[in-house]
């Protein structure tokens, strides 16, 4: 707690059984003397006669009650062990920057419990070099001002305000970074945000349309093209930058799963569901084991799907029995069954299909691409 002014110090010796105006007079003979929260453990009774407060009885309580609060506060410095470091503040930082500033300020504080006269000196501490003689230079005495009114300062020195137009200028060429996550990026095009002051021009409005704003820019920002297509697709039923994101992820995350599978576990995808997988890369513009979904319904199911007989229809016992299995078919070129049982239509698959067995040991550069073969 600061104890600075009248007001604080009557705050403070508020426990004394007595009337307003005699803990007035008491708090303004300490305000007087120059006494602040750090020198509260300097009090004693010879000094308490000397600022006036003359019965025994008050000064007895003041003092017990100033060794309380001496005492509270060395145990919680003793429990408190925290590893929040203090945080640091640049000459010439932007808005964001220094919005993150002051929450890092408040929880370094609530952290290591600092108060009163410290916060300004930490405070100082916190600014870099350029920034601190700043400070000197335009509050000499800055020691003797308040945390609130130092923030201020430091805030108006620090950070330069610039018309929203600029900023948004700046907003609509933040695109999707190579290794930036789908949530890294909202997260960046929200900070930015908040400087561009998306807000209705009328006076009698100002609705705010940031996430409207921050929506397009994100599909337009976005690196995979495929899911920039997909949500431009389906931009009638996806009003809300929320749906938008749901989406973006969906797909991301199917990306991601379908990337770590095995060619066998691929092959029973494959088989199982009916739909085939393959990869998009850019490395030669070739692609590599895409997915593709036979609409051919004529065999019977009762068959095994692979070689026609019905010896061995479930999956595990063609891998061990059938005579198709690891063999690639001459119409299609996807592997495990012959051609006369192939159920696909066309043969627009084999040439897909036998040059991804090509390039296997390309590194593979983009996601999985989903295609449906008609």
């Amino acid at each position: 707690m600061a104890l600075r002014t009248v007001e604080d110090w009557s705050e403070w010796l508020d426990f004394l059984p007595v009337d307003g105006e005699i803990v007035a007079t008491y708090a303004k003979s300490l305000v007087d003397a120059d006494f602040t929260e750090d020198d509260i453990s300097e009090l004693s009774h010879d000094l308490l006669i000397e600022l006036k407060i003359s019965k025994p009885g008050h000064r007895t309580k003041i003092l017990k009650h100033a060794r309380s609060m001496q005492s509270s506060s060395s145990i919680s410095t003793k429990v408190i062990k925290s590893d929040v470091k203090l945080p640091t503040l640049e000459m010439h930082s932007s808005p964001s920057k220094f919005r993150k500033f002051l929450i890092d300020w408040q929880i370094y504080k609530s952290e290591h419990q600092i108060v009163g006269s410290k916060c300004v000196t930490l405070l100082y501490s916190a600014c870099d070099s350029m920034l601190q003689n700043n400070i000197i230079n335009a509050l000499p005495n800055f020691l003797q001002t308040s945390e609130e009114n130092l923030i201020e300062y430091v805030k108006n020195a620090s950070t330069q305000e610039c018309n929203p137009t600029v900023y948004r200028l700046e907003f609509q060429n933040l695109d999707q970074l190579e290794g930036q996550s789908i949530d890294q990026y909202i997260d960046l095009l929200r900070d930015k945000a908040v400087d561009c002051q998306f807000l209705c021009p009328s006076d009698t409005c100002r609705y705010d349309y940031s996430e409207y704003a921050i929506r397009d820019r994100f599909i337009q920002g976005i690196r995979n093209k495929k899911v920039q297509t997909t949500i431009l697709t389906n931009i009638s039923g996806l009003p809300r930058l929320n749906d938008v994101l749901k989406q973006a992820k969906s797909i991301e995350t199917a990306n991601i799963g379908v990337s770590t599978m095995s060619d066998d576990k691929l092959d029973q995808f494959a088989e199982e569901s009916g739909v085939y997988a393959a990869r998009s890369s850019s490395y030669k513009k070739a692609t590599r084991k895409q997915f593709l979904q036979s609409n051919n319904t004529t065999h019977q199911e009762s068959c095994c799907t692979g070689c026609g007989k019905s010896a061995h229809m479930d999956y595990a016992s063609r891998k061990e029995k059938c005579p198709a299995w690891g063999k690639s078919c001459n119409k299609c070129g996807i592997r495990n069954h012959f051609a006369s049982v192939c159920r696909s239509k066309t043969s627009t698959a084999l040439a897909l299909i036998a040059h991804s067995r090509e390039v296997d040991k390309i590194p593979i550069q983009n996601e999985f691409l989903l295609v449906t073969v008609t």
